[in-house]
């Protein structure tokens, strides 16, 4: 994004892009950092992943791969009086009641990724808090047109509708999340600058059927579709309902599940099966990101290919009229509708758990946690 950066001044960098940039404010807020290049010359892309070294409100302390991520207070962070506290550590706990359980004997103060029946459950406890917020995640059926899936129905348009159609999304938000999330009306989210506030497909298995037939498999179809396994609240359940419902209309599905680590390692190689279901996070508060990491060419996450779509997506970080910028936002969105990438299920409702004792946290619904303002209230 940028030609070179150059340090004026002890406050002052000058940017140059190698052309008018209109997210690049935007980019610049969200992704980019400023490090001690002495350092990194010293260390090397590998040490400095070992242990970073940035301007935040904390400093790397250690990270035992498995087991826990701690960071303590940085003394020389430019707001003053801040961060509120000494130490922050972060633990992997797989299983969700364990970390419910490990909340309620103090072993942690903050459980994120549980499920609307494990709030419920905590909400009586009056030394317990629970946030609820939608998050900036949708949850999807992805097509894979550059390896597993080319030669399959996939390929074809009204395959891929005939899925969106078959699928019963607010059935599954209300018997798998007691009707907490929202419908997905594509892979732009509320939370995006850009989103278009459209309505989402109809549950229509009649118009399914009928877009199935056009293909030539009026008969149905036999397909793979890799899950992975328990990586998102309830995404087996989804991904059991999925196949259901893709049954009710002929099509038969085999549900691969395997392991996350291992799914994602076989995303980025472009070798999961011709669907694979996944709930996709961002970082910017802008749509660009989302869309050209999902369907741009040659991007580590995408298994979709579309020269016309991905020409749409890369030419908007050069429309700098932010109308214009939204208006076509609006026509990628209509396209991906109309010849869609992906099958848009729901975007969850996040619920976490927070000890009282804890002040001042409030997440993001990208899921980023900024911690520098949170404290602890001294007990009375």
């Amino acid at each position: 994004m940028a030609e070179s950066v150059e340090a004026i001044d002890e406050y002052t960098v000058r940017i140059k892009t190698p052309a008018p940039d209109a997210l690049f404010l935007t980019m610049l807020g969200s992704g980019w950092s400023i490090i001690p290049a002495k350092y990194y010359r010293e260390v090397g892309p590998e040490g400095f992943r070992k242990h970073p070294v940035g301007t935040g409100p904390f400093m790397f302390k250690e990270w035992v791969r498995g087991d826990h991520l701690t960071v303590v207070a940085n003394p020389n962070y430019w707001r003053k009086g801040y961060p509120l506290v000494e130490k922050v550590t972060f633990k992997p706990i797989p299983d969700s009641s364990t970390r419910v359980a490990a909340l309620q004997t103090g072993q942690i103060d903050v459980a994120t990724r549980l499920t609307a029946e494990e709030a419920q459950s905590l909400m009586g406890d009056p030394d317990i808090r629970i946030i609820r917020y939608v998050k900036d995640r949708p949850c999807y059926l992805s097509y894979n047109n550059v390896s597993t899936g080319i030669g399959t129905p996939i390929i074809d348009r009204r395959v891929r509708l005939a899925i969106q159609y078959a699928i019963e999304v607010q059935a599954i938000i209300d018997a798998i999340f007691n009707g907490y999330g929202q419908r997905a009306t594509g892979f732009v989210t509320p939370a995006n600058v850009g989103y278009d506030n459209a309505d989402p497909f109809p549950y229509d298995p009649e118009k399914a059927r009928e877009l199935l037939a056009e293909a030539g498999y009026a008969g149905g179809f036999k397909i793979d579709m890799a899950v992975p396994d328990q990586a998102y609240v309830h995404i087996n359940e989804v991904s059991e309902a999925v196949v259901g419902y893709l049954a009710d209309v002929g099509i038969e599905v085999n549900p691969i599940v395997s392991e996350p680590t291992s799914h994602w390692s076989r995303l980025k190689e472009k070798t999961l099966a011709p669907i694979h279901i996944g709930c996709w996070g961002g970082f910017a508060p802008e749509a660009f990101m989302r869309l050209k990491a999902s369907c741009g060419k040659g991007e580590v996450w995408s298994t979709w290919q579309d020269e016309t779509l991905f020409d749409m997506i890369l030419e908007t970080s050069s429309i700098i009229d932010f109308d214009k910028r939204m208006e076509r936002y609006a026509e990628i969105q209509r396209y991906m509708r109309e010849d869609p990438p992906f099958a848009y299920l729901h975007l969850d409702e996040a619920f976490e758990a927070v000890n009282s004792r804890v002040a001042g946290y409030e997440p993001f619904p990208n899921e980023e946690y900024h911690l520098w303002n949170v404290g602890i209230r001294e007990e009375e």
